[in-house]
């Protein structure tokens, strides 16, 4: 009889087993409403195509069109904010402060949260990395620039250089652009989108720490996705030109690779004949003398 029961026993114990190993039943889905939809795929679309390695600091949105309705949005990392952090100023500019010295990768997801009015709440994550600083010399530039098909798909670097030119929205300019010329003067970064040189203090001659997504566009080698620019010697030094006069002559084409690989740099070209300026932007022509 003892035996009967502890087999009763032992038969009921399996069948709550197979009972708690069935399949768990997952929370259905909140259905969101209309608007949130609207919000959150405005978020989405305006970030989708960011560059996953954020070398430098950025800023995000910290709210939403009037005409989207009442919403809120918060912005959070999951980093050590020694690494990576989200600051909102007194006007509200929302930026995401990251370490541009990280010893190592740092892998970070920013998540941004969606409120309504009526309680309704959301939330998104964009993955990224601080990449670990290291200064690129410009063969490794090149090669990273050359990889990148657009600014969506350029690979943030730090270069260093000395300033050989720029031009400034404070004095009139469409644009707030730099030349670096590379310490080895090898080539040329044009630094494209960075805060005003003029109101930054930069002097032609100073050398910087330059870091941004590099890609070409037409032909240029471009540090010019969240272009960041750091004074490291503020001493001024004269760039001497480079002398072109050769590479210039024995160029078939303006395209030549030979050409194209130092635009940028402060050269000199002898024996040339100035044809005339074009009208409107200032851009000389000029050819080989006979």
């Amino acid at each position: 009889m003892k035996k009967i029961v502890l087999s009763i026993l032992v038969l009921a114990l399996a069948l709550v087993a197979l009972v708690s190993c069935g399949p768990v039943e997952e929370e259905p889905e909140v259905e969101l409403s209309a608007g949130m939809k609207t919000a959150l795929s405005y978020v989405k679309n305006l970030y989708k195509n960011a560059a996953k390695n954020t070398a430098s600091d950025y800023t995000v949105i910290g709210s939403l069109p009037e005409s989207m309705g009442d919403f809120t949005l918060t912005w959070s990392v999951d980093a050590d904010e020694k690494n990576v952090k989200v600051t909102v100023d007194d006007k509200g500019v929302v930026t995401v402060d990251v370490n541009e010295r990280a010893e190592e990768e740092v892998a970070y997801k920013l998540k941004v949260t969606i409120k309504g009015a009526d309680g309704e709440e959301t939330s998104y994550e964009f993955e990224h990395a601080v990449p670990k600083f290291s200064v690129l010399t410009w063969e490794e530039y090149v090669t990273a620039a050359k990889g990148a098909q657009n600014a969506a798909s350029a690979k943030t670097v730090a270069v260093k250089g000395i300033v050989t030119s720029y031009s400034s929205k404070k004095n009139g300019a469409s644009t707030n652009t730099m030349y670096v010329q590379d310490l080895e003067n090898k080539g040329a970064y044009y630094v494209y989108g960075c805060a005003d040189p003029v109101e930054a203090g930069i002097q032609i001659g100073q050398t910087v720490l330059v870091t941004g997504g590099a890609y070409t566009y037409s032909g240029t080698y471009e540090v010019a996705v969240d272009a960041a620019v750091e004074v490291l010697d503020e001493t001024v030094t004269p760039v001497a030109p480079i002398d072109f006069t050769e590479v210039y002559n024995n160029a078939a084409a303006l395209t030549d690779e030979a050409l194209i690989s130092k635009q940028g740099l402060l050269v000199t070209i002898k024996n040339v004949v100035v044809a005339g300026e074009e009208a409107g932007n200032g851009y000389y022509k000029f050819s080989a003398q006979d």
